[in-house]
Parts: C-alpha cells; structure tokens; sequence
C-alpha cells in the first residue's frame, strides 16, 4: 500500500506540474489573441482563439480529473494508516498474551507461517472476554 501511495503521489505532482505549466501557457496565447484585431487572412485569429478555448477547457477537466486521483490518493493513504495501527495492535496483543511464535516471521508479517498451536495465557483470554460481556 505504502508503495502504491508514493507512486500516485508522485504521479501525481508530476502531471501536476505540466498542467499548470500548460495553463500558464494557454492565459499567455489568450492575453496574445485578445490584443490582435480579427482581421486576418481566412479568419486565421478567430481559428486560434477557438483552439486556446478547447484547451483551456480540456486543462479545466484534466485538473478536476486529478483532483479527484489525489482524493483517492487521500484516501488510501489513510487506509494505510489504518492498516498500519492494525498491525500494531496485532503484535500488542500478541505480546500481551504471550504468543511464542518465530518473531522473524512475524516482522515479515508472513501470519499465515505462524504455528497452529500458540501458547496463550489462558487468565488474559479470560479478562479479555469477561471485559466484551
């Protein structure tokens, strides 16, 4: 998740970054436009000015297009959190009960390597679940 999240991010600002230089680019030609006259040969400024619109509509909707990637991004940035503070109260616990598993495959976060049998305090188990009732 950790990765995904920096590669979006990443993505992210880059695309970012062209879209503002584009938008830059495109309030420059619209300023140059606006200053010329219409009168031309076949309608030459007309044709521009209707080009720099496009554009700029097209810029418009590829910003909403990556603000809404970002929310996304947001979002599973906090998902990682989440996940994150899981797995911390997973090996809380897993201290506080006392589970004897190979801890070299509880950091790699392998769970599914772990014994079948654990050795639990059983008093911890029972305060546990007297403390659900």
């Amino acid at each position: 998740m950790a990765e995904i999240n920096q590669q979006t991010e990443s993505g992210f600002e880059s695309i970012w970054q062209v879209v503002e230089e584009m938008q830059s680019d495109q309030a420059m030609a619209r300023e140059l436009l606006a200053g010329m006259g219409d009168e031309s040969k076949n309608g030459e400024v007309a044709r521009l000015r209707e080009i720099a619109a496009k554009s700029q509509q097209t810029l418009l909707s590829l910003m909403s297009y990556l603000s809404f990637q970002d929310v996304l991004r947001q979002r599973l940035e906090k998902v990682q959190g989440l996940i994150q503070k899981m797995e911390q109260k997973t090996m809380d616990m897993m201290a506080q009960f006392n589970v004897k598993a190979n801890k070299a495959l509880i950091a790699d976060g392998d769970g599914a390597q772990l014994p079948k049998k654990v050795d639990l305090d059983q008093s911890l188990v029972d305060e546990l679940m007297a403390s659900l009732k």
